[in-house]
């Protein structure tokens, strides 16, 4: 009877642990339809988890866990396992040559030989499934650095099966239009080789099908969510192009000559030039013919297109820096005995365009460069070259910058619109020069002052900034319009912004409210914090950008970076196990500490340290015995108070009495940090946006020996005299550590 019992309560323990378990499942293999395939937790052979199955394997487990039973059961991390295949499996889509693909396994080893379909995963984030490409995705450096290693399976015409079974994979990756007889021929092989391996077949290229493929995918990944992200961005910007050309009448459409890869080969009906020309919202004059055939150039003549647009296959995209390769070809067509007279060259409407945004996956940015192109006036404020670098940055996770690098039209748009993604993950496009900006958020403030804005460009400030005249004392004449979460928004309006920044996660419920009320009054809301590490360049560089501020941006990123990689360098080989115990206290009160996803806990690996509470998420208070128990080597206090040190202040007494009440809490006398006097103080100012200068700080206090060349102070120093601007002297003013080496009288 006990034993009957104590199995009731450890099988309802367990069950109740099992439902509340997030799980992240490891699968050793994802398999499509066919035999031989192996589900954890499967005990009939169908290859689905029923209920009454996992039942049975968790009572197995439990059975030989806890009561010794001599039964067979599977391992933890398997009954994990067959727990999310319970939940999320199987499941059943239809790829793009309509055949019902079920997966009964989450996929982790993936083959794909359509560098279209490796892009798209990496908009999912499931690139790191992706074990074997083609060696077209191999030989392109630039996009796809990052399998420049990865196992070379061939290509669709010439495959290597042999390598594709190396890869082990779940599932193999292929066209399903592109090249239909070679796909089909390495379906057919593959299915004879190893049943087990799923064929999958989209395109991931052909506007008609894009959507339902992103979606399929994102089902097959368990990425839904990504998925539809991403469709939401792909979709708002093909649909703001089909609202706009949707009512205009074919009559009033400009005729287009579409013209690719040499002279005069066009694409007629049945062609994708074809209708990314109509969704740009032009005509095709040889929209009669089909497919992509030669015309004459007596027929360009004869149609008189009001625009001509030129595909260039492989002159300009991501791997050239050099203008010339597509003004040549205007300059050619331009100069083209016989089209002197038609409309496009008279009025030099001659366009030339990448591949590199017109095919594939980005036809998208190309569909965007031609309905500007079509019609200038109706998509003014539209900035395709931002849409592209948008695309770039948060779906492609690329470090590269379409204003710096790469030709992808000639000739190039206009200065304006500029378009970004803002750190709140909002599409924002300014049309015009930003000259009157309202910041209540003081960190974007001083990033502005690291870019040289012009004062005077700044007519709002946020009261925090207005009480700190030393920091700020170009400022101290600026109206004040409240605080960051409560500002007023009367005032606001009174003063006329062309943009207001606000915080993009940091006070983020008052910043949305306060958005909604902006963007009602058609105030621009931009929103970047401006003191997280992650994305503390990404919002240099586009504070650059749509301030005009590029040169004094990549400047400050240089000083910026060269900060971090000098310690980082020195501390990157450092073994985890002798790495010092840290224990980094924030705020006022006493044990309140970050955990990861916080800036306290960043700081702290990035000097180098471990953090003693990064098992924690987010900000906490923690008990003080647990820090006891955890025994830090060392001790770090956020100083949080304004007032009693910083800029404005000569005294250390303020920082001095946090460490001697650190020092003297009962209970903190044995911890290692307290016996060592290895207990310091860093100010809140310092651990915001001038983190580098918080990691530089901690880097030397975990670390004397081997950053004893290191000096904070001199690195401070270049940051307020070289790019804040200020007539200010740390050798006699301010206070900002404690224990210091500098003493000031």
């Amino acid at each position: 009877m006990k034993k009957k019992k104590a199995l009731s309560c450890l099988f309802l323990i367990f069950i109740i642990a099992l439902s509340l378990l997030q799980v992240t499942t490891q699968a050793a293999q994802a398999l499509g339809e066919g035999g031989g395939i192996v589900v954890p937790g499967d005990l009939d052979g169908d290859k689905i988890v029923s209920e009454s199955e996992l039942a049975d394997n968790i009572l197995s487990y439990l059975n030989a866990t806890y009561l010794g039973e001599s039964v067979e059961y599977l391992e933890l991390d398997k009954l994990r396992e067959a727990v999310h295949i319970h939940r999320c499996h199987p499941r059943t889509v239809v790829d793009s040559v309509g055949r019902n693909i079920t997966i009964y396994k989450p996929m982790e080893r993936i083959v794909v030989f359509n560098s279209e379909t490796i892009e798209t995963m990496r908009s999912l984030k499931t690139a790191d499934k992706i074990v074997g490409v083609g060696k077209y995705t191999i030989d392109d450096k630039i996009l796809f650095q990052e399998f420049s290693n990865s196992t070379n399976v061939g290509s669709v015409w010439s495959p290597n099966y042999e390598e594709v079974l190396n890869c082990n994979p779940d599932a193999v990756f292929l066209y399903a239009t592109c090249s239909p007889s070679y796909c089909e021929a390495i379906q057919n092989k593959l299915n004879e080789l190893d049943s087990c391996i799923a064929v999958i077949r989209f395109d991931c290229f052909k506007p008609e099908s894009y959507v339902k493929e992103v979606r399929e995918l994102g089902c097959i990944l368990e990425r839904e969510k990504e998925a539809e992200d991403f469709i939401d961005f792909y979709e708002g910007w093909m649909n703001l192009i089909e609202e706009k050309v949707r009512d205009i009448p074919e009559d009033e459409r400009p005729k287009i000559y579409f013209e690719a890869w040499r002279p005069y080969h066009t694409g007629g009906q049945g062609s994708g030039w074809h209708q990314k020309v109509e969704m740009g919202g032009g005509t095709n004059i040889f929209s009669e013919l089909s497919g992509y055939p030669d015309v004459d150039p007596e027929g360009v003549i004869k149609r008189n297109p009001d625009v001509i647009i030129r595909d260039a296959k492989s002159e300009g995209g991501f791997d050239t820096d050099d203008v010339n390769e597509l003004s040549d070809i205007r300059d050619e067509i331009m100069g083209r005995p016989g089209l002197a007279e038609i409309t496009a060259v008279k009025d030099e409407r001659v366009y030339i365009i990448s591949n590199d945004i017109l095919g594939g996956v980005r036809h998208f940015v190309g569909i965007g460069y031609m309905a500007k192109w079509f019609y200038p006036e109706l998509f003014e404020d539209s900035d395709p070259k931002g849409i592209h670098q948008v695309y770039l940055t948060r779906f492609q996770h690329l470090d590269y910058n379409v204003y710096e690098h790469g030709v992808f039209v000639h000739p190039p748009l206009e200065s304006y619109p500029r378009t970004i993604m803002d750190s709140a993950n909002r599409i924002v496009t300014i049309d015009k020069p930003i000259t009157r900006i309202i910041a209540l958020n003081r960190n974007t403030i001083e990033m502005m002052r690291s870019l040289n804005l012009e004062k005077n460009r700044i007519v709002g400030i946020s009261k925090d900034v207005s009480g700190r005249e030393k920091f700020f004392p170009e400022l101290k004449d600026c109206p004040n319009v409240g605080s960051a979460w409560s500002p007023d928004i009367e005032k606001i309006l009174e003063l006329e912004p062309d943009a207001v920044f606000l915080y993009a996660t940091h006070f983020e419920t008052s910043s949305d409210e306060v958005q909604k009320k902006l963007e009602g009054a058609n105030i621009t809301v931009i929103r970047f914090d401006c003191f997280k590490p992650e994305n503390y360049i990404e919002e240099v560089k586009k504070l650059g950008y749509i301030l005009e501020k590029e040169e004094q941006a990549a400047k400050f990123i240089e000083f910026y970076e060269g900060c971090l990689n000098s310690i980082e360098e020195r501390v990157d080989g450092i073994p985890d196990d002798a790495r010092p115990r840290v224990y980094f206290e924030g705020f006022e009160r006493p044990y309140a500490t970050g955990g990861k996803g916080t800036i306290l806990h960043q700081i702290v690996e990035m000097a180098g340290g471990d953090n003693i509470f990064s098992e924690l998420s987010g900000y906490k208070d923690v008990d003080p015995e647990e820090v006891i128990y955890c025994n830090p080597e060392i001790i770090v206090k956020q100083a949080y108070t304004r007032g009693k040190y910083g800029y404005n202040v000569n005294d250390t007494m303020g920082l001095r009495d946090i460490e001697n009440e650190i020092m003297d809490r009962q209970g903190l006398e044995k911890v290692s940090a307290v016996e060592n006097k290895k207990v310091y103080v860093i100010i809140k100012e310092i651990t915001g946006g001038k983190h580098f200068l918080a990691m530089a700080y901690e880097a030397k206090w975990f670390y004397p020996d081997l950053f004893k060349d290191l000096d904070p102070d001199t690195i401070h120093q270049r940051y307020l005299t070289e790019f804040q601007g200020l007539d200010f002297d740390l050798d006699k003013h301010g206070v900002f550590v404690y224990p210091s080496d500098k003493i000031i009288e």
